[in-house]
C-alpha cells in the first residue's frame, strides 16, 4: 500500500513537472526565434572556461544522487532487474534532458543583462514572468515543486527502505529492521527519517549547504564503491548472498571500470587543493566529524556480528 500510494503520486507529479517544462522551453524558443535578445556569454569572463566545466562537473554526483533510489528500493520491486535497469537509465536521460532545458530557458530570458535580477529572491522565475507573464511564474512553481517533491518523496521512500534492511542485517538498531501493523510496513524505519527530516531544517540553510557540499563526498565514494562492486561481479560473476552465480560480462566489466576512474577524477576536483572545486572549510570538517560517526558505529557493530557468517547478513541485505 505504501509503495503502491507512493508511486501513483510519483507518476503524476512526474507528468505535471514535464508539461509544464515543456510549455516554459517552448514558450523561451519561441521567444527568442521572434524576439533575438542578445544571450550572455557561454562562459563567465573572469573564468577561465575550463575552471568554470570543472567546477559544475565537481559537484555534478551530487545533482544525480535521487536515481540511487531506485536500486535501494529494489527489494519493493516485483519485476526484474534488467527493467529496474531499463528505468534508472532513462530517469537519468530523462534528468539530464530537464536539466539542459531549464538551464536553455532561463539563459533565454535572462539574457545579457543579469545585474537586473541579482537581487531577486528567485532570478530565474523572475527572468521567466516578465517573458510569459503571470502564467510563466505558475508554471515555474509547478515545474519546482513537483521535482522537489518527487525528490523528497522518492529520498524518504528510499531511505526508509534501506534503514529497513540495515536493520534486518542488524547492521544498526535490529528495532529498525522491524515490520508493523496490517501493512508490514517498516514503521520505526519510517519515524526516524520522519524525525530528522522534521529537525535538519532548523539548522539553518548555512548548516545544509555545508551537509550538501560534504554529501558530493559521500555519494562520489558511494559512486566507486558501487562500480568497484559491479566491477568484480562482471569480472568474476560471484556475488555474497546470492546462491546462483552471473555469468561474466566483459561490457559491464569495461563499463564499470570506467565509473571507478571517473569517481576518482571527481574525487580529486574536491579534495585536491587549487582545484575550482575543492571543499571549503565547513564542508571538510562536518565531512569529518561524519566518517568519524560512521567509524565509531562500525566498530560497535562490528564486535556484535564478529559470530555472524557474512554471507548470512549479505543474504539478509540482498532478499
Amino acid at each position: 500500500m505504501r509503495g503502491a500510494l507512493s508511486g501513483r503520486f510519483q507518476f503524476f507529479a512526474v507528468v505535471l513537472m514535464i508539461v509544464a517544462v515543456v510549455v516554459i522551453v517552448a514558450s523561451m524558443v519561441i521567444y527568442y526565434v521572434a524576439k533575438r535578445p542578445e544571450l550572455a556569454p557561454a562562459f563567465p569572463v573572469d573564468v577561465p572556461p575550463a575552471a568554470a566545466v570543472a567546477t559544475i562537473i565537481a559537484f555534478a554526483p551530487w545533482a544525480y544522487v535521487g536515481f540511487d533510489s531506485i536500486p535501494q528500493l529494489a527489494g519493493e520491486f516485483n519485476f526484474s532487474p534488467k527493467k529496474a535497469l531499463g528505468l534508472l537509465m532513462w530517469g537519468i536521460i530523462a534528468a539530464t534532458l530537464i536539466y539542459l532545458a531549464m538551464m536553455l530557458a532561463t539563459s533565454i530570458a535572462v539574457g545579457a543583462q543579469q545585474d537586473p535580477y541579482e537581487g531577486e529572491a528567485w532570478p530565474p522565475a523572475e527572468a521567466i514572468s516578465e517573458v510569459m507573464g503571470p502564467a510563466g511564474l505558475v508554471l515555474m512553481v509547478v515545474a519546482v515543486s513537483a521535482g522537489v517533491l518527487t525528490g523528497l518523496n522518492g529520498f524518504f521512500t528510499a531511505a526508509s527502505r534501506v534503514l529497513f534492511t540495515l536493520g534486518r542485517a542488524n547492521l544498526v538498531s535490529s528495532r529498525l529492521g522491524e515490520l508493523n501493523g496490517k501493512q508490514r510496513s517498516p514503521r520505526n524505519a519510517i519515524l526516524l527519517v520522519c524525525a530528522v527530516c522534521l529537525v535538519t531544517p532548523w539548522f539553518g540553510r548555512a548548516s545544509l549547504t555545508w551537509v550538501v557540499d560534504m554529501s558530493s563526498a559521500g555519494i562520489t565514494v558511494a559512486y566507486f564503491y558501487t562500480c568497484f562492486c559491479a566491477w568484480k561481479i562482471a569480472r568474476t560473476g560471484q556475488v555474497p548472498g546470492m546462491t546462483q552465480p552471473m555469468a561474466p560480462n566483459k561490457l559491464y566489466e569495461y563499463f564499470a571500470l570506467a565509473g571507478c576512474v571517473l569517481s576518482v577524477g571527481f574525487l580529486a576536483l574536491l579534495f585536491v587543493p587549487g582545484s575550482p572545486g575543492m571543499l571549503g572549510t565547513a564542508p571538510l570538517i562536518a565531512l569529518v566529524v561524519w566518517i568519524v560517526l560512521g567509524l565509531a558505529s562500525w566498530a560497535i557493530k562490528s564486535r556484535q556480528l564478529k559470530d555472524v557468517p557474512p554471507g548470512e547478513t549479505a543474504s539478509l541485505i540482498l532478499e
